[in-house]
């Protein structure tokens, strides 16, 4: 059966349990010990207060927070972190395009073997043949 509807849920950490509170259908309030167990813990409460079943709800972590304002130090510091990892994957996106780029230019343009390529770049001739991809006619 299709999902129905998506809750989002808020989760404020309380003692040893995440509390958890859903904005969307006032009066839900349930709590989990693991973040991961979230959605499921929170999918019950959704599904037993709207009297549907529970294979109709979908749940999201909206948001999930250490202290009620969310201002901890440590919640900073993992806010950072995200932030630092969307940009290296970011980075590390344009930087295999550009790799992608330069042994294609290698192998096609300069006609150089997969393995000379790999050479010159500092790559191994299997990162340079997975780079080119399976269409890749091998030298």
């Amino acid at each position: 059966m299709a999902l129905s509807k998506v809750f989002e849920v808020d989760c404020i950490r309380s003692g040893d349990w995440w509390a958890i509170e859903v904005p969307e259908v006032p009066g839900v309030h349930t709590q989990a010990r693991r973040l991961d167990q979230v959605p499921a813990v929170a999918k019950d409460a959704i599904a037993l207060m709207l009297e549907v079943p529970g294979d109709e709800i979908g749940v999201t972590i909206r948001s999930a927070r250490l202290t009620p304002d969310g201002g901890s130090l440590v919640e900073k510091e993992v806010g950072c972190l995200l932030q630092e990892r969307h940009e290296l994957a970011e980075r590390q996106s344009k930087f295999t395009g550009r790799t992608r780029s330069v042994a294609l230019q290698l192998v096609h343009d300069q006609r150089l073997t997969i393995r000379d390529a790999g050479k010159l770049m500092g790559l191994s001739h299997q990162r340079i043949a997975q780079l080119l991809g399976p269409d890749h006619p091998r030298r």
